[in-house]
């Protein structure tokens, strides 16, 4: 599975590991520090996950500077995601050793926290694996209309990369990331992009595009959502990343940053 839902929320797997190992940290550190009479160690994990957090933004910021310096205020926006692990684990493990430097038992202690987050992030990595389908998603046979009306079938675009992305005219995120598609789009001659509306016609999508003043080359309907199921989309927007050979190389749920669409596109060029 590539999403999980809760309610009304759906998250990406990535995300939904993250927020379980997460989890599993505080709570344990709670538990262990409750039980032991260890203060330090519960006050420690609550700072911990704070700083992990803002070292793992901060890491993955720096492996896309260019991009950031381009768009300073996007380094705030942490809905689009982009964090890098081995920054937010570096910055745990440092603070640690220097905040019980002498304190040897809190800091053997500290070990157990750490030891769930991974068993909750590999167990739900590996149940994942398995409830994953064992053939990879490659560019769909279906049918769409353009919008003049001429048929697409976005198998047909093999031989080049290509980024399909599923969306609506009452997404939010879609809204929002829109304008930042069409722009990279412009600029990719080697790659195609295909936005693909989801339950609109073609006097919806039209007018919104006019509206916003946006200029998408490839713009097909699919308005009883039958390239959604094959995509395996839970949520809106999804987007995926076929190699030249129309096998998926990556994909998205929710709002994309320049940053993280321009490293979709490094793994299929």
């Amino acid at each position: 599975m590539d999403a999980i839902a809760i309610g009304p929320f759906v998250l990406s797997a990535e995300r939904f590991a993250a927020l379980l190992a997460l989890g599993a940290f505080v709570l344990v550190a709670e538990i262990v520090g409750r039980r032991l009479k260890l203060e330090a160690l519960t006050g420690w994990a609550w700072n911990a996950v704070t700083l992990g957090l803002l070292a793992a933004r901060l890491g993955f910021v720096a492996t896309h500077l260019g991009t950031f310096a381009a768009e300073p205020l996007s380094v705030l926006f942490i809905w689009q995601g982009g964090f890098a692990a081995w920054a937010g684990v570096a910055a745990v493990v440092v603070y640690a050793l220097i905040v019980f430097r002498e304190r040897r038992r809190v800091l053997r202690w500290a070990l157990a926290p750490a030891l769930a987050a991974v068993v909750a992030w590999g167990g739900f990595q590996g149940v994942n694996a398995l409830t994953r389908p064992a053939a990879p998603l490659t560019l769909f046979e279906t049918q769409l209309l353009t919008l003049e009306g001429a048929p697409l079938v976005p198998a047909d675009l093999k031989g080049r990369p290509v980024v399909v992305n599923l969306w609506a005219t009452w997404c939010g995120p879609c809204r929002r990331e829109l304008p930042l598609l069409a722009s990279v789009a412009a600029d990719e001659p080697e790659a195609v992009f295909l936005f693909v509306s989801q339950g609109e016609s073609a006097a919806q999508v039209e007018r919104y595009l006019a509206e916003q003043g946006l200029e998408l080359e490839l713009v097909a309907l699919d308005p009883t959502g039958v390239l959604g199921v094959a995509a395996r989309s839970r949520g809106l927007p999804t987007t995926l990343f076929f190699d030249r050979e129309g096998v998926v190389a990556g994909r998205s749920l929710g709002e994309l940053s320049r940053a993280r669409l321009q490293d979709g596109l490094n793994g299929i060029r």
